[in-house]
């Protein structure tokens, strides 16, 4: 068999449905540096404050897909896709790492975003 014909293969993938996701893509860490002047002297301050929610992290472990099953915990070098059931629009934030990734709703709703997963090991 070829190298490229294995490789293709021998990828694990894994289809989750109807997961919930409440995060919040709005959520983002912004860094300011700004100046501040008193009586005596003036200072350059460097300032980092939350703006907006909360993006949530899905663990790959705390998943169960189609047939039952559980993710395994570490996936090698994973790819996220998410597939809306719903009318919330749902976004991977990030590049994914090997036990987790990270999603968020695109709209500002209460509303939670249902997506099906498509995950795929692309190898090491």
């Amino acid at each position: 068999m070829s190298d490229a014909r294995a490789r293709l293969t021998a990828r694990r993938a894994w289809y989750v449905p109807s997961v919930s996701i409440w995060g919040d893509l709005t959520a983002d860490t912004v860094d300011t540096i700004a100046t501040e002047i008193d009586d005596n002297a003036t200072r350059v301050v460097f300032y980092r404050f939350g703006l907006g929610g909360e993006v949530q992290e899905i663990n790959f472990a705390s998943l169960t897909d189609h047939r039952g099953n559980a993710l395994p915990g570490t996936i090698s070098r994973p790819v996220v896709m998410a597939v809306p059931k719903n009318t919330v629009g749902v976004a991977v934030v990030g590049q994914p790492t090997d036990v987790s990734f990270r999603a968020g709703k695109t709209a500002i709703t209460p509303e939670d975003g249902i997506v099906d997963l498509w995950i795929v090991e692309a190898g090491a």
